[in-house]
């Protein structure tokens, strides 16, 4: 049996489960115009509660994007268990909206420049961004799932290995078939964010901290001369007398 998603974990897909519903029972297109992502709604409009509800917008009246439901939709049931139990509850929502927020934005300001008029957003850049932590810090590590009275291990590397296989082959795949490259902005996005978010590159403590890590490193090999030893009368054995 499954084990019962984590408490953010669960309401998220409780929300993406309910607008996908609204969605089917309504008409797609006034949900779409309700939901969707324009730049040029943002500016000069300033709509910006599009910003949240693209992230319960599953595409155009004409082709929905079921696939990347599901896709985003297994990623937070999976993947998003993982990482509030890793990070706690609140630091996931930040990222969450941190991750879905600003991919669904920088799909809406390419759609701008190379595919005027074509909306964005959608739950798929949370997903993909949640896959590209839970790669990054369980990299060297297994992250256990329990699925039908067996317990599986899933190696952070090779969910890495199989990520930066799909987007450059669902790319091509797009290209070939003509469709834009939106939703392929907001993945690049949304994983460089969750690569700044696990690393906290960003945070200058953060770089200090790293860069005396290293320092001490390389203190821990220095080789003390044959005729120069520490002295036994102080406690630091890197001051000599």
């Amino acid at each position: 049996m499954f084990h019962r998603p984590p408490k953010v974990t669960s309401t998220v897909l409780a929300v993406l489960g309910t607008a996908m519903v609204v969605f089917v029972v309504s008409a797609s297109t006034v949900y779409s115009n309700l939901t969707a992502l324009w730049w040029n709604r943002l500016w000069p409009h300033a709509e910006l509660w599009r910003l949240v509800t693209s992230l319960i917008w599953f595409g155009p009246a004409d082709q929905v994007h079921i696939i990347e439901f599901l896709g985003a939709g297994a990623a937070i049931w999976l993947l998003g268990s993982q990482l509030e139990r890793w990070w706690g509850p609140k630091r996931l929502v930040i990222f969450i909206f941190t991750s879905g927020i600003l991919a669904n934005l920088a799909a809406a300001v390419t759609a701008a420049l190379w595919w005027p008029g074509q909306p964005a957003g959608g739950p798929g850049p949370i997903g993909f961004a949640l896959a590209t932590a839970a790669a990054a810090i369980f990299w060297s590590r297994g992250m256990p799932f329990s699925m039908m009275g067996r317990v599986l291990v899933l190696k952070g590397r090779h969910l890495g290995i199989f990520l930066a296989i799909v987007l450059p082959v669902s790319a091509v795949i797009d290209v070939i078939s003509g469709r834009p490259l939106i939703r392929h902005a907001s993945d690049l996005v949304g994983a460089a964010i969750a690569l700044l978010f696990v690393t906290q590159s960003w945070r200058p403590w953060v770089l200090m901290q790293r860069r005396r890590s290293r320092r001490l490193k390389d203190l821990d090999v220095i080789e003390f001369p044959k005729n120069r030893r520490p002295s036994n009368r102080t406690h630091d054995p890197y001051r000599w007398n």
